[in-house]
């Protein structure tokens, strides 16, 4: 899976991540826990627990 940006995300990666994108949107920062497939076959994310960000929605930090 790649961020927003293009760059290669691994397990461990520290991120930024939009959260909340349909209730109250706000920036959050972790660690990427896991990867999968959703139903339509698009890559996803979990970080620090929060299920289903999208490659759009994160960006890898230095």
């Amino acid at each position: 899976m790649t961020d927003c940006k293009g760059n290669e995300l691994n397990i461990g990666d520290e991120v930024v991540y939009v959260y909340g994108k349909n209730s109250y949107a706000r920036l959050k920062t972790g660690k990427i826990t896991k990867f999968y497939k959703n139903r339509f076959g698009e890559d996803e994310c979990s970080v620090d627990g929060n299920t289903h960000i999208l490659s759009m929605r994160i960006m890898k930090l230095n």
